[in-house]
Formats: C-alpha cells, sequence, structure tokens
C-alpha cells in the first residue's frame, strides 16, 4: 500500500460538503421505459467520489473499494467528466487519491 493511500484514514468530510454532494448524487439517471418503475443509476464521477469516500472511511485498507474504483476509472476513462471529479474530489479533501487511483487504472488495461 501506498504512502498516500495509509494516510487516507486521516482526513474526514465536513458535513455541508458531505450534504451537498449527497443532494447531487440523488439527481441519478432513470434508465427503462417511461411508464415503467425502470431503475436509477447514479454517474460514474459520483460513484467514483463515493468508492473513495468509503475507502478512506475503511482506513485504507479496503481492497474491494479500491479495485471496484479502479474498474469504473478504467471503463470509463474517456467518458468522465475530470472537472467535476476534480471540483468534488478536491472539495473532499480526496485529490491525492483520486490522482493515485487514475494513475493506478492507467497502468492496467481496460
Amino acid at each position: 500500500m501506498s504512502l498516500s493511500r495509509s494516510r487516507a484514514r486521516s482526513t474526514g468530510v465536513r458535513q455541508s460538503t458531505a450534504t451537498l454532494l449527497a443532494r447531487r448524487w440523488c439527481q441519478q439517471y432513470r434508465i427503462g421505459e417511461q411508464d415503467s418503475d425502470g431503475a436509477f443509476v447514479a454517474a460514474a464521477e459520483d460513484t467514483i467520489l463515493q468508492k473513495l469516500l468509503w475507502y478512506r472511511r475503511g482506513h485504507g485498507v479496503s481492497d474491494r473499494q479500491w479495485q471496484d474504483l479502479l474498474g469504473v476509472l478504467r471503463v470509463q476513462r474517456d467518458r468522465l467528466d475530470r472537472a467535476y471529479l476534480d471540483r468534488w474530489a478536491t472539495e473532499l479533501d480526496l485529490r491525492q487519491l483520486l490522482d493515485e487511483a487514475v494513475a493506478e487504472a492507467r497502468q492496467q488495461p481496460g
């Protein structure tokens, strides 16, 4: 485990920022027919941010969260809204973890 990932355990999320982000995550995408119940899915960027938060809350040791995160980054790599990701990662003090994940995902085949 790298130093930056192990340092993830030491930072917290400000409540107001977490609340704002939670509101954004409520704006999910609907899939399915208009008249059916369909299903709702979060944007890839929001999934990445949530995985980073869970990874940090788990003291930077959850291989499952990290591998899920890398998978989303690899699959969605060219379609991600990097400005949105960078803004929220900075706001949530996740920027270093995001940068590390992006670098690691680039090294793996997509």
